[in-house]
């Protein structure tokens, strides 16, 4: 029993330290870029009522964080901003100090400790911030290359007085236009540092860069086998969008482990220090919707663009939904792991899997927001794609979880699955759930240790990852398709449009040149045209020619596809034909041209040969 005495003692000292800790201003800041290059440098921009800070920075995070270095006595200083819209426009604060990095520091994801000098025995009120360092000699240290979220970070920031979501923007009004220049947002996702520390515990090396590096450097993913993306990576403009299906058709392999992929179309303005997202206003409200349509900043899938990213990355958060999360499909319930539908896939190895099984719901990996594909279930009882929303029907679905989906009468579905968005290229494994990274580490509670694994979601990433490290194997690119045979026809009416058989395109593993003399063809059932085209492995075509006004006359129309041609011929009927003369036995002298143009002429080139 403590005397009175001891207890008004023992309350003063917590008043006296409440009241220090309430008296810190914890220092804020922001970075010039989200990644500097090794051997490069990066400003800080910090703000705090302290005279001096101190900037400690780490490789990593909680238990596999190393330390790197420490930037004493950075004099301090409250930074105001100099526009009421500084949310839109940026901070505006001046630099506090530059911070450069060694050729030899790992590339990776770094934590930046600001704390206020005064207050360094009080480690609980300095702000953590991040940044990225980025290979100066990409593909050097690793062929695997994760890229961070920042564009959607500066999303969700409302540093300023708004974001893009009504929630934390003034008066509940979200804005359109937000700054890349702004605290609150140089922040790592706790999915990305989870896969961080378990790809270090198992001796996986990684190279990072930003989000936004994939936006502006084409080059930036050909240096890699396979790029990785975990957690929620919501915001993706066209050239990120493009660099990576470029990346995946010339054999390169992505790994998604997130959910809410690609939803919404960005933009960024030329000076990189602005996104544009007008979303749901986007198709009345975006000033470039007249103008250039492609590049509206809304849905994909939206008709303006018609470029679902179920294409990309073969699922939509319009078929998933939400698990664990606001009251719906909760861990608590039994929700929030996968159900196995074809325990045969590589991915399974070494799992124990069988169908029906569950796995990940103790780590409660699938939620809060996942994706999913349109499906039938097919006469073997596997679910398959239907494609309908624009996902191919290469997509294999692996596992499934139903969610919860307000859009659509309130039940969706997560599809875990793989797929090649690409004939010859590389594939893209998509876990289709933000959470995914739950079940590889645990940053640790009162009931589970930090570092604490699911093995089972574990081994299903190492088999990606080791399956998915090594680029596709592309062959040599052929657009000489094998021969095809028109039949031609006799005996046509004047002046009549005549259609050829159908021919399938065979041979040929990438895009091939098509094109026509004297007719017109049509693909794949399509309109019939004259204009040069391109056409697929496994495309169909016919062809159209108008017959001669005069009898007995030969017509010909010619279509070449990669080099290799084939002719469709017709003939008029003769006018012996019309007169009604019987003529008994009587050969017509036009016979022998009937059987010249009743076959085909094939010429097909290849290495400046001719075969005939």
């Amino acid at each position: 029993m403590y005397s009175l005495f001891t207890k008004l003692l023992l309350l003063g000292v917590l008043l006296l330290l409440s009241s220090e800790i309430h008296a810190v201003q914890i220092f804020d800041g922001y970075y010039s870029n989200f990644s500097v290059a090794q051997g490069g440098s990066i400003d800080l921009y910090a703000s705090g009522t302290d005279s001096a800070f101190s900037l400690t920075i780490f490789k990593g995070y909680g238990s596999q964080a190393s330390f790197v270095t420490k930037i004493d006595g950075i004099t301090g200083a409250v930074q105001t901003s100099p526009s009421d819209n500084a949310w839109q426009v940026g901070a505006g604060w001046s630099p506090s100090t530059t911070i450069n990095v060694d050729a030899n520091w790992e590339s990776g994801m770094y934590q930046g400790y600001l704390l206020a000098t005064h207050y360094a025995s009080l480690s609980d009120v300095g702000k953590t911030t991040f940044f990225v360092v980025k290979a100066a000699n990409p593909g050097s240290t690793s062929k695997i290359l994760v890229l961070d979220n920042a564009l959607t970070n500066v999303a969700y920031n409302g540093w300023g007085g708004k974001s893009l979501y009504p929630s934390n923007s003034s008066g509940s009004v979200q804005a359109n236009t937000v700054s890349l220049l702004r605290p609150g947002q140089n922040l790592a996702q706790q999915e990305e540092l989870e896969f961080s520390n378990w790809a270090k515990l198992n001796n996986i090396p990684l190279e990072y860069a930003s989000s936004m590096d994939l936006h502006s450097d084409p080059t930036l993913l050909s240096h890699y086998n396979l790029v990785v993306m975990v957690g929620h990576n919501e915001y993706w403009t066209s050239e990120m969008r493009a660099n990576l299906d470029a990346f995946v058709q010339n054999g390169g392999n992505a790994m998604i482990l997130g959910g809410n992929t690609m939803w919404w179309q960005a933009r960024v303005d030329s000076s990189n220090n602005q996104l544009v997202s007008y979303k749901e206003s986007a198709t009345t409200s975006d000033p470039i919707r007249a103008t250039d349509p492609s590049l509206v900043t809304t849905n994909w899938y939206n008709p303006l663009i018609v470029r679902p990213e179920n294409s990309s990355i073969g699922v939509s958060f319009r078929n998933g939904g939400y698990v664990n999360y606001g009251g719906h499909y909760t861990a608590a319930t039994g929700n929030g792991g996968y159900t196995v539908v074809n325990s045969s896939h590589w991915l399974f190895a070494a799992t124990a899997l069988s169908n029906g099984n569950v796995f990940g719901q103790s780590s409660a990996i699938v939620g809060y927001e996942t994706d999913g594909a349109l499906y039938i279930t097919n006469a073997d009882g596997q679910p398959v794609p239907t494609g309908a929303d624009g996902t191919p029907l290469s997509f294999e679905i692996l596992a499934m979880a139903d969610t919860y989906n307000p859009a659509n009468g309130g039940t969706g579905h997560a599809t875990m699955g793989i797929f090649q968005p690409f004939a010859n290229g590389g594939q893209v494994f998509n876990a289709s759930t933000v959470n995914w990274a739950d079940g590889l580490w645990y940053f640790g509670d009162a009931t589970r240790a930090q570092g604490t694994v699911d093995p089972i979601v574990s081994q299903i990433t190492k088999n990606a990852i080791n399956k998915l490290q090594n680029r596709t194997v592309l062959p040599a690119v052929d657009t000489a398709p094998e021969g095809f045979t028109f039949t031609g026809l006799t005996g046509v009416a004047l002046s009549e449009e005549s259609t050829s058989n159908t021919i399938t395109v065979a041979g040929i593993n990438a895009l091939a040149t098509i094109s026509i003399s004297g007719g017109t063809y049509s693909v794949n059932g399509g309109t019939y045209t004259a204009d040069t085209g391109t056409v697929n492995n496994g495309d169909t075509v016919t062809v159209r020619v108008t017959s001669s006004a005069s009898y007995s006359t030969p017509v010909s129309t010619t279509l070449t596809i990669g080099g290799v041609s084939g002719t469709f011929g017709v003939i008029t009927l003769s006018n012996t034909a019309t007169s009604g003369g019987g003529g008994g036995g009587v050969i017509d002298p036009i016979f022998p041209l009937l059987v010249l143009f009743a076959g085909y002429h094939l010429v097909r080139h290849r290495n400046a040969g001719v075969v005939a």
